[in-house]
């Protein structure tokens, strides 16, 4: 091989190796993002279970006071 074509190969595999990168980065961040997501959702399920806990436990004290 002539040092141009060793040279041009060197560059295509850097940059092989910065779009891999890129990839990892990409995929890391997108796993904390879906992480963040199903913890919001979980959250929020929990909020509903709370307020109709809540609602429920209300009815039944009116209905006890009745």
């Amino acid at each position: 091989m002539h040092c141009v074509e060793l040279v041009a190969l060197h560059e295509v595999m850097l940059g092989s190796l910065q779009i891999e990168q890129l990839r990892t980065d990409f995929d890391a961040r997108l796993a904390q993002k879906e992480s963040r997501i199903a913890g919001t959702e979980e959250n929020a399920v929990r909020l509903q279970v709370t307020n109709l806990v809540e609602e429920m436990r209300d009815g039944l004290e009116e209905q006890a006071a009745e």
